[in-house]
């Protein structure tokens, strides 16, 4: 700095309700690049105001301060942190440490305030220069005044200032520590300029190169006037150092230390944010509830190995726009094509029913498993009939216990099936029950079951039909989704919906299907139907589609979806025709699918008012942290750091807590939608899926708390960057 001219400086002090009250007063004289000048004056008559100016802590009304040719006046926010940051260090009356940290940190601040790595060299020197050595690692809270004021010396000295601003550095300490002060800050004025406000007339004399002196906001005296170098027009270029800023590591370890500052309201914010972030959390599951995708996650919950498509009509009674379900329909060959355009899938295989007497396709009681209960009847059927061999079997993953079928009277039955037998035993027609325990006590028997032959007009007789069993098949369903539903009595209002789901894959899945031999239904059954009830029609009596599941959970939800990308036109009946996915995850979907869209609605206006309410809570926190912070933000803008640098700091503290409550609010959201998907199936025999916690909800539940911590954080600290630093550490605002 080559040197300081103010000119007919004026500060005037205004506030609401009082009268104005002049600081500064035309103050005007020029200062040297080097030595120890003493500012005198009573209270109140302006040192400390022009001190405040000169270092950039306070603003003025009129005149002007030149710094090596250049106005004051000209200075932006960032010259002015530049200014203190760079050419002005300060030395309070009250040091204006920060307690909790180490006499080195308290220093390193300074350096690192100007992007220094310094490796703690320049710290040891300036500690060592003011008789230090050794006390880094001691708290300031711990050392004597005396000692704190060298700290502050050091702390104001370290980045190497070309003007050392003094403000009373002896006011709070006895005559001979003031005097051991005064004899350093006379000893640092021999390579700096040193400007010191004190009252103190006897040390101004003794220790001053020169003293000026105030009253009532202007010179008295002046006992050496310098003489002027440069003018505003005479202008040097500045040599500036390198950028400087607060590394975001020292920001991030001032935010963790500003984090606990008011613990009582930290605790009462977090316990607030982290129900309505979880809130939102579980709030956007409900709100984002897709059938389609919770098929699928049911799908795979269960580890269904297999596909079952059926068709399904739909009608609008008078046109009104209100769809009415109607039962699943069987379908023809041309349909099935159809359908395979629809379905991308490895293999298709058709589940052919019996046209005969039965809506639903299926084939009369097994006489050989027919049991009663007091409650109902409990019979078993043949859902269907699936022609398959041994690449059927490798392809969808199955076990084959046994032998295939060779002859269209062999056939191979479902290990559900057997389950049946297991559980009720083996009853030959007109004998007695035998136990079976083991695939080896049901293999080589037979089975029979009716069929109605039409011998005329009203006239009927039943014919049996017999099969040797020659094999079990193991078509993988999760037996604990249905716990044997079938074989146990349960009530069957408690568990309806499982129950559909039972229903769904035993009439139109494996579950209850007869293994024939290739060329079964075609060659031999439908051939034999027409013998017996003169059946004419050839094309095929399609009740479902199975189709092993690959390809992941992405083929899954589009295999969901298939009912959106066909439906048939409107016939005269204000009818059309779907296919749809079929089974057990879709059953129970549906079942709570009413329940699900009124919480969709419900659950979007929560989320949008827990936000809200989290933004708040967010507000009150770091409001109180401010409140509690701000005397270090001011210690910390007199040293230099811009508003960039405080920001930081504020975004460090509210990241560790925003990064902590996301995380909190993850686990408790996903824990909450398991919770409600448990809740949602009370009663049921399994558990299903409604509500899962994806990427998405984490996202959504991530930017709502980070909306609402910046929201929280920027007001306040906002307010108190609009502060002089002069006022924030004075704490007058």
């Amino acid at each position: 700095m080559k040197s300081i001219s103010i000119r007919n400086l004026n500060k005037t002090y205004r506030a609401k309700g009082c009268a104005d009250v002049p600081a500064l007063r035309g103050v005007s004289f020029d200062l040297p690049e080097k030595g120890m000048v003493f500012i005198l004056g009573k209270s109140g008559c302006g040192k400390s105001t022009l001190l405040n100016v000169l270092g950039g802590l306070d603003n003025f009304d009129g005149g002007d301060v030149i710094i090596d040719g250049r106005s004051m006046k000209d200075f932006s926010a960032k010259d002015t942190d530049r200014h203190r940051n760079e050419k002005v260090g300060f030395v309070f009356q009250e040091n204006n440490l920060l307690d909790e940290y180490t006499v080195e940190r308290n220093v390193g601040l300074a350096v690192e305030l100007q992007s220094e790595k310094d490796g703690g060299d320049l710290v040891a020197a300036a500690l060592k220069s003011v008789d230090l050595e050794g006390f880094g690692d001691r708290k300031c809270n711990r050392l004597s005044g005396g000692q704190k004021q060298r700290v502050a010396i050091a702390r104001a000295i370290v980045k190497k200032p070309e003007i050392l601003l003094c403000d009373e550095p002896t006011g709070a300490l006895d005559s001979d520590t003031g005097e051991e002060i005064f004899n350093l800050l006379k000893k640092i004025s021999n390579d700096t300029l040193v400007i010191v406000v004190s009252h103190d007339r006897e040390s101004a004399e003794k220790y001053g190169d020169r003293v000026i002196e105030l009253k009532d906001g202007q010179v008295i005296s002046d006992s050496a006037p310098a003489e002027t170098k440069l003018t505003e027009t005479e202008t040097e270029p500045e040599v500036r150092k390198k950028s400087c800023g607060l590394p975001a590591k020292r920001a991030f370890s001032i935010g963790a230390s500003f984090l606990i500052a008011r613990p009582v309201r930290l605790a009462l914010c977090i316990i607030i944010c982290l129900l309505t972030f979880t809130c939102v959390g579980v709030s956007d599951s409900f709100a984002s509830y897709n059938r389609e995708k919770a098929i699928a996650d049911n799908l795979v919950k269960y580890k269904t190995p297999y596909y079952i498509f059926t068709q399904t009509s739909v009608y609008d009674l008078a046109n009104l726009g209100v769809e009415f379900g109607y039962i699943k329909n069987i379908f023809n060959e041309t349909e099935y094509e159809r359908l395979k355009t629809l379905v991308k899938c490895d293999r298709y295989d058709k589940v052919n029913g019996f046209p005969i007497n039965s809506i639903n396709g299926s084939f009369y009681t097994i006489e050989e498993l027919r049991v009663r209960h007091d409650k109902y009847d409990e019979t078993l059927s043949f859902h269907g009939i699936v022609e398959f061999d041994e690449s059927f079997v490798s392809d969808y993953g199955f076990t084959l216990y046994g032998e295939y079928p060779q002859s269209y009277d062999e056939i191979v039955i479902p290990d559900y099936m057997f389950e049946g037998f297991k559980t009720y035993g083996y009853t030959p027609k007109d004998g007695t029950a035998q136990t079976v325990s083991s695939y080896d006590d049901i293999i080589g028997k037979t089975l029979s079951h009716k069929h109605r032959a039409q011998l005329g007009e009203g006239n009927y007789e039943y014919e049996y039909w017999t099969y040797k069993i020659v094999g079990v098949l193991d078509t993988n369903v999760n037996k604990k989704v249905y716990d044997r539903v079938m074989y146990k009595e349960y009530d069957g209002n408690k568990y309806d919906a499982i129950g559909m789901a039972d229903n769904a894959m035993t009439r139109y899945g494996l579950q209850e299907a007869m293994f024939t031999a290739k060329g079964f239904y075609q060659d031999y059954f439908v051939p034999k139907l027409q013998q017996i009830n003169n059946y004419r029609e050839t094309d095929d009596y399609i009740v479902s589609v199975v189709c092993p599941i690959t390809g992941g959970k992405k083929a899954m939800l589009q295999a969901a979806r298939i009912h959106e990308r066909y439906h048939s036109e409107l016939n005269a009946e204000n009818r059309y025709n779907y296919f749809m996915l079929t089974g057990d995850a879709q059953e129970i979907v549906d079942y709570k699918d009413d329940t699900m869209d009124l919480c969709k609605t419900i659950f979007f206006y929560t989320a949008l008012g827990t936000s809200v309410i989290s933004a708040l809570f967010v507000l009150y926190y770091v409001s109180g942290v401010v409140t509690e912070k701000k005397r270090q933000v001011g210690i910390l803008r007199s040293l230099g750091a811009s508003k960039g640098d405080i920001f930081k700091i504020f975004a460090a503290q509210n990241g560790i807590f925003a990064g902590g409550l996301i995380a909190l609010a993850t686990v408790f959201s996903a824990v909450t939608d398991v919770i409600i998907n448990s809740y949602l199936t009370k009663g049921y025999v399994a558990k299903a899926v409604f509500l899962s916690f994806s990427i998405r909800q984490f996202a959504v539940l991530a930017a709502v708390a980070i909306l609402a911590i910046a929201v929280g954080v920027i007001i306040p600290v906002i307010k108190i960057l609009r502060a002089k630093p002069v006022d924030i550490i004075s704490g007058r605002k």
